[in-house]
C-alpha cells in the first residue's frame, strides 16, 4: 500500500492494522446442561502502545486501523489522518473557509 502525505508530519505514513481479540464468554461454565449455542463472543479491546499525535487520544484496538511513521514515534487514528485541511461551505460556518493547523 502506498504511504500517506499528510500535511501534518513531513515522514511517510503507513496504514497499520491491529488484530482484533475475539473471546467466547462462558457465563454458565459450571452448568453441564448448557447447549453450545448460548456461549457468547465477546472483543476485548486492547490499548496499542501509541496515541494519536493530532488529537492527544489513545489508539485502541477496536480502531481497526492507524497511520503510523516508520522513521520516528509519530501515529495518528485513521480519521485524524484523512482529515481535510481546509474545510469550506461548512454548514455551521457559513463564512470564509476554516484552515486545520496544528
Amino acid at each position: 500500500m502506498d504511504p500517506l502525505r499528510a500535511f501534518r508530519h513531513k515522514h511517510p505514513l503507513y496504514l497499520v492494522h491491529l488484530p482484533q481479540q475475539l473471546h467466547h464468554k462462558n457465563e454458565n461454565a459450571d452448568d453441564e446442561d448448557e447447549d453450545e449455542d448460548e456461549i457468547e463472543d465477546e472483543v476485548e479491546f486492547v490499548e496499542e502502545d501509541c496515541q494519536c499525535n493530532l488529537c492527544k487520544e489513545h489508539i485502541w484496538s477496536f480502531h481497526i486501523c492507524y497511520y503510523s511513521s516508520k522513521t520516528c514515534n509519530y501515529s495518528l487514528h485513521k480519521f485524524c489522518a484523512e482529515l481535510h485541511r481546509k474545510l469550506q461551505n461548512h454548514p455551521l460556518h457559513p463564512g470564509p473557509d476554516l484552515f486545520l493547523f496544528k
